[in-house]
């Protein structure tokens, strides 16, 4: 399905400042908008939405076409989780696995009761890996967390606790 909204409408109607992650009006389409307003309603879970031809859009994916001129073929990932801060530098495209793991938790680790021992796995593109089996718990965590955090870099910042850069 073609999109309704191109990339050179989404330049026409609005600016975009990379730095900040601010979206603004550049045209008035209604009374409820003025040249250089903010685009900041927001959606229960947090995110900008925007309404363009009485459809809504989120506006990290408007920043996508903005930036890049094409629709994401993916989802747009809020690499440090805060879904408020669209700055370049903070979105990226990823596939719909690979943003499901961002949610931090200590998933994939059970208890086998045949061996005794806690196995580690991870599932990703809609395939199970075994990373392992481990004496404790606090090691089938750890293998778990560092192979996820190949997949979430906002993992890999709660890990480590420094600054990631866009991948």
């Amino acid at each position: 399905m073609k999109p309704l909204v191109t990339a050179e409408l989404i330049r026409n109607f609005f600016d975009y400042d990379e730095v900040t992650g601010d979206v603004r009006w550049k045209v008035r389409l209604s009374n409820r908008t003025q040249v250089g307003d903010l685009v900041d309603r927001e959606t229960a879970g947090g995110y900008k939405q925007v309404s363009i031809n009485r459809k809504h859009y989120y506006v990290h994916r408007i920043i996508w076409v903005h930036k890049t001129g094409q629709w994401p073929e993916g989802d747009i990932d809020h690499i440090n989780g805060d879904t408020r801060d669209n700055r370049w530098i903070n979105l990226r495209c990823v596939t719909r696995s690979v943003n499901n793991h961002n949610r931090l938790k200590d998933t994939g680790v059970t208890f086998n009761t045949r061996n005794k021992k806690w196995v580690a796995t991870i599932v990703t593109e809609g395939n199970s890996k075994y990373i392992g089996a481990f004496s404790s718990k606090e090691k089938a965590i750890a293998a778990y967390q560092a192979e996820k955090s190949k997949l979430s870099p906002r993992l890999q910042m709660k890990l480590e606790g420094q600054q990631h850069e866009t991948i």
